[in-house]
């Protein structure tokens, strides 16, 4: 559920992204919007937080997809548990055009690293743009921002400005929210957006980004799903079960 309010947001430099009221998601009533949707990973809504509790999957995605912006300003609190290995990051999803085409902001704990990237039908890591090391530590809260105006997009975390991209591949989109081999919790979600300028509709492709391992047996649990070659070319499919909490 999304609360309207009467703050207004300035994009940068005094100059406002849209006279839209700013919407703070709603997650007090413990349920995930029905509307929202779970392309990868286990999401639930607990303790006004959403949190993505499995940390084998890479990548683990959730998209909104009733609400396909053009400008946008959208920021959120987010904390990496520490106890997962590998890249331990969360990802802020922006102008997702589909579940395998969009743009998003990657905070990676494990290298201490934000970047920009984009994701296609060939890969969900494409086009990256790195800003360095920015404090990124686990099981600490952190806020990831991101303005997009036309083709430039703005970064913040922890209420600094961290980069600055360029890129005319998607002019409009739904917001999103992800992780990487990690258990993460989001909490205030604000957004601000003005409607696409056409009407778009969310296109619910199958995943497409599976990693193919060297065998003997098996993929690498820590990459779910993955497929591992065998000595004969067999293909074999690893998908890990979850273990209950």
């Amino acid at each position: 559920m999304l609360k309207p309010s009467l703050l207004g947001i300035p994009f940068l430099m005094g100059v406002c992204v849209t006279a839209a009221p700013t919407e703070m998601v709603d997650l007090s009533d413990g349920l995930l919007p029905r509307s929202w949707l779970v392309e990868s990973g286990s999401w639930v809504v607990k303790n006004g937080e959403l949190q993505q509790r499995d940390a084998r999957v890479h990548p683990a995605r959730i998209f909104f997809p009733t609400r396909m912006l053009g400008d946008f300003d959208v920021s959120v609190e987010f904390n990496i548990a520490s106890t997962a290995t590998g890249v331990r990051s969360a990802d802020l999803v922006f102008r997702a055009e589909g579940s395998t085409n969009y743009y998003y902001l990657h905070c990676n704990s494990q290298m201490d690293m934000a970047a920009f990237a984009r994701a296609d039908d060939s890969s969900y890591w494409t086009r990256p743009q790195r800003f360095g090391k920015v404090g990124i530590t686990p099981d600490a809260w952190h806020t990831a921002r991101v303005v997009g105006r036309g083709h430039t997009f703005v970064f913040f975390f922890d209420g600094k400005k961290i980069g600055q991209v360029d890129d005319d591949a998607l002019a409009a989109g739904c917001l999103g929210l992800g992780s990487c081999s990690a258990k993460v919790a989001f909490r205030h979600i604000r957004i601000q957006g003005t409607p696409a300028a056409a009407a778009l509709r969310f296109d619910q492709g199958g995943s497409r980004h599976v990693r193919i391992l060297p065998g003997p047996e098996r993929g690498d649990a820590s990459w779910e799903p993955a497929l591992a070659r065998l000595a004969d070319g067999t293909l074999l499919l690893a998908v890990a079960t979850l273990d209950k909490e």
